[in-house]
């Protein structure tokens, strides 16, 4: 990859709404108390009823498909924000869960989610 490829790649990935707006946040586990890092939009992904936050939502989703062009390590963005979203929200719905952003993803034809 040349050096001109990786600045326009790096350059797309801060300029990616979706990537830009995550928040790295605490939240406390129910049962154990123990607290746990999570990263999560700044809306509340289980009620976005407001215009504001609906624009967001759309924004975010727009964004968040144009991870497909990425990779890490040889594996697609999409991909490993959709094992993330399996491992700590076990693709449930909440307040803080990325779930609603994979819905239109996860309907696509092909997909192997």
């Amino acid at each position: 990859m040349s050096s001109d490829n990786s600045d326009s790649i790096s350059e797309g990935l801060k300029t990616n709404k979706f990537i830009s707006d995550l928040l790295l946040t605490t939240s406390e586990r129910t049962l154990t108390r123990d607290l746990q890092y999570i990263w999560t939009l700044p809306i509340n992904m289980s009620n976005t009823k407001s215009v504001t936050d609906t624009n967001n939502f759309v924004g975010y989703l727009g964004a968040f498909t144009m991870l497909e062009n990425y990779e890490y390590e040889g594996v697609n963005l999409v991909q490993l924000f959709s094992w993330y979203n399996l491992l700590v929200y076990k693709n449930q719905y909440g307040q803080d869960s990325l779930t609603r952003i994979f819905e239109n993803y996860m309907s696509r034809p092909g997909n192997v989610m």
